[in-house]
């Protein structure tokens, strides 16, 4: 919620936080959504690249593929695997774009 209310650092203080506590082996799916809306692209595209490389990870998107559909809150670019895994299940990765943030503040 401070996300989209504009308090970036107490969302990402969060996500780090969580991060941290789940460890390097169990990568978190919900932080992606915090640091989409915040514009912390590095961190997204880290976390994205571990979940994408999670022996589950294509599992692991599948709420974000539910909740957003088409419009994903991190490029498909940056999870090779799970673009590979939609891509043999004939799904038109073309068809994928970026959800908008919600907040405004850069």
């Amino acid at each position: 919620m401070a996300a989209f209310q504009g308090d970036y650092a107490a969302a990402n203080q969060w996500a780090i936080e969580t991060e941290r506590l789940r460890g390097t082996n169990r990568p978190g799916i919900y932080a992606l959504q915090i640091y989409h809306e915040t514009g912390e692209k590095e961190r997204l595209r880290a976390l994205v690249e571990k979940i994408d490389n999670w022996p589950a990870g294509a599992v692991m998107f599948w709420p974000l593929i539910r909740q957003y559909g088409y419009s994903l809150p991190f490029d498909l670019a940056d999870a090779p695997k799970l673009s590979a895994k939609l891509e043999q299940a004939g799904i038109d990765l073309n068809l994928f774009s970026i959800l908008p943030r919600v907040s405004t503040t850069e």
